[in-house]
C-alpha cells in the first residue's frame, strides 16, 4: 500500500471519506490529457532551471570582469562554486526521483486567511513608515526620491562608525519584530488568494507594496525592494504553475505565458534600473567604495554611451564581487562560531541579553579582510564563507543538497497541494538562492531571524495538527 495512502489511513473514523479522497485524486489525474500532464511533470522543475541558471550566470559575470584577476586560487574557486551548485541540483532531483502527481485542490479557511491579509497589512505600512521617520534627517520626501544616494550614505555612515543604539526596545517592538514573517505573507497570500479578495483588502494590499516601493526608494536601500521583487515573482510563479483559484482551468495557454513572461522580466528590469540610478546618485554624492573594486569598462560594452555604460558596470559589480571575497575566504584556516557566526541577528541577541561578543570577529570574511585588504562591511563575500564559519566549507556543500532538496519538496507542496505555509517557504530558499552572491541575506537582522523562525513553525505545526497538509480538502 502506498505510504500516502497509510498515513491517510491512521484515523479510523475517516477512513472512508479519505480513501474517496483518493479515489477522487486518480480519477482527476487520469482526466488530464496526456499532454498537459507531460506540461505538468516539466513544471516541477521551473525552481531548479531558475535557481541554476541564476548561480552559473553571476558566477559567469565575476570571471569576464577585472575583478578575476584580483581573486586568490581561481581554480579552488570554480571547483568550489560548481560543488555546490551541483549539490543543490542532486538534492532538488532526489526529492523528485519519484514522480507524484497529486490532483487534490486544498483550500484554507477564507476568514482566517483574510485576517492574516489584513494584518500583514497594517503590520507592513506601520513599519515602513517607522522606518522612514526613523531614517529621516529633514529632507522632504520629493528630495529624497529624486537622491536617494544621500540618504543611503548617511545610514552607511552611522553604520561604518559603529554607533550604538541607546533607546530599548519596547514591548510593543519586539511585537513588531516577532511578526516579521507577515512582511512575506502579505505578498504571497495577496497574490495567490487576489481573486477572493474583497476590494478593501486588494487595496490594502496594494498601498502597502507601495508603501515598500516609496520609503525604500526615499531611503537608497536596494535589498527591500529586491526582497518586494524576489516575493512578487515567486508568488506570480506558484500561482501560475499551481492549482490556485483562475489557474489551473485554464491551463498552461500562451496568454498566461506571456502574462508571466511579461510579469517577471518587468519586475527584474525595473529593479535593475532602479539599481542603476541608486548607484549613480551614491558615486555622485562621494566615492564610498575602493576604486579597485569597481569591475572597470566591459570591453562587451563599449558601444554605448560612457554615462551608461558606468552605470551598468556598478549593477554587475554587485552579483560579481562576491565571488572574489569568496576565494579570500577559501584561503583562510577554519575557526569555528558555535553554530552562530551565518546569523548576525542571532549574535546581536547574544550580545545584547547575554553579553557575548567577538563572534563576528571570528567568521571567515572578519578573518580574511585584514590579509587581502577586502573589507567585510563594504563588499560582498557570498552566502558561503558565512554559513562555512558554522560549517565548513565541505559542510557548506552538504548543506546546499538539502536547501536542493527543501526547495524541491515546498515547490511540490505549494503548486500540488495548494499549500500556502510551503509557498512562504519556498518564498524564503528562494530569496536565499537570489542573495547567494551576497550573504545569508535571512539571517542578518534580527527580523530577519524572526521571519525564518515563524515561517518555520507555521510549517511544521501545521504538520503536527494535520499531517497530510495544514488545510482540509474543498
Amino acid at each position: 500500500m502506498p505510504t500516502d495512502v497509510k498515513r491517510l489511513l491512521k484515523s479510523p473514523a475517516q477512513s472512508e471519506l479519505n480513501l474517496v479522497n483518493i479515489q477522487q485524486r486518480d480519477t482527476m489525474y487520469k482526466e488530464i490529457p496526456p499532454s498537459q500532464r507531460r506540461a505538468s511533470r516539466r513544471s516541477l522543475f521551473v525552481p531548479l532551471w531558475l535557481t541554476e541558471g541564476y548561480l552559473f550566470l553571476t558566477f559567469l559575470m565575476f570571471l569576464v570582469t577585472p575583478l578575476r584577476e584580483q581573486a586568490v586560487g581561481l581554480g579552488l574557486l570554480t571547483l568550489f562554486v560548481v560543488a555546490c551548485n551541483l549539490a543543490f541540483l542532486g538534492g532538488y532531483l532526489f526529492f523528485f526521483r519519484k514522480y507524484h502527481c497529486d490532483a487534490n485542490r486544498l483550500t484554507a479557511p477564507l476568514p482566517v486567511l483574510r485576517f492574516a491579509i489584513g494584518l500583514a497589512i497594517v503590520w507592513t505600512i506601520a513599519f515602513w513608515v517607522q522606518f522612514y521617520l526613523d531614517s529621516g534627517d529633514g529632507t522632504s520626501l520629493t528630495a529624497r526620491l529624486a537622491h536617494p544616494g544621500d540618504s543611503y550614505l548617511m545610514r552607511r555612515q552611522l553604520l561604518l562608525e559603529h554607533v550604538p543604539n541607546s533607546k530599548p526596545i519596547s514591548r510593543v517592538g519586539q511585537l513588531e519584530r516577532a511578526l516579521s514573517v507577515l512582511y512575506i505573507c502579505l505578498p504571497i497570500f495577496g497574490i495567490l488568494l487576489w481573486s477572493k479578495l474583497g476590494w478593501f483588502l486588494r487595496i490594502g494590499v496594494l498601498l502597502a507594496m507601495s508603501s515598500v516601493v516609496v520609503v525604500a526608494w526615499a531611503s537608497g536601500t536596494n535589498e527591500p525592494l529586491g526582497h518586494l521583487a524576489i516575493l512578487v515573482v515567486c508568488a506570480f510563479l506558484i500561482r501560475h504553475y499551481g492549482c490556485w483559484p483562475r489557474a489551473r482551468a485554464s491551463g498552461l495557454s500562451g496568454r498566461r505565458k506571456l502574462t508571466m513572461a511579461v510579469v517577471v522580466i518587468g519586475t527584474v528590469l525595473a529593479f535593475a534600473l532602479f539599481m542603476g540610478y541608486n548607484l549613480e546618485d551614491r558615486l555622485n554624492a562621494r566615492k564610498w567604495y575602493d576604486p579597485r573594486a569597481n569591475v572597470g569598462e566591459l570591453s562587451s560594452l563599449s558601444f554605448l554611451p560612457p554615462q551608461m555604460r558606468e552605470a551598468i558596470s556598478h549593477v554587475w559589480f554587485y552579483p560579481a564581487n562576491g565571488y572574489c571575497g569568496l576565494s579570500y575566504a577559501l584561503q583562510t584556516p577554519f575557526e569555528w562560531t558555535y553554530g552562530v557566526g551565518s546569523s548576525s541577528g542571532i549574535q546581536a541577541y547574544l550580545e545584547d541579553h547575554f553579553g557575548i561578543i567577538g563572534i563576528l570577529e571570528s567568521t571567515y570574511p572578519f578573518r580574511a579582510q585584514d590579509t587581502f585588504s577586502w573589507p567585510a562591511k563594504a563588499f560582498w563575500w557570498t552566502m558561503y564563507p558565512w554559513l562555512a564559519s558554522d560549517l565548513t566549507f565541505p559542510g557548506v556543500i552538504v548543506f546546499m543538497f538539502g536547501l536542493g532538496w527543501a526547495c524541491a519538496k515546498s515547490w511540490y507542496e505549494c503548486t500540488r497541494l495548494n499549500d500556502l505555509f510551503a509557498a512562504i517557504l519556498f518564498a524564503m530558499i528562494f530569496l536565499t538562492i537570489v542573495f547567494e552572491p551576497a550573504n545569508v541575506q535571512l539571517l542578518i537582522t534580527q527580523r530577519g531571524v524572526w521571519m525564518v523562525f515563524g515561517a518555520l513553525s507555521l510549517y511544521f505545526l501545521s504538520r503536527r495538527f494535520n499531517p497530510r497538509s495544514p488545510f482540509r480538502t474543498a
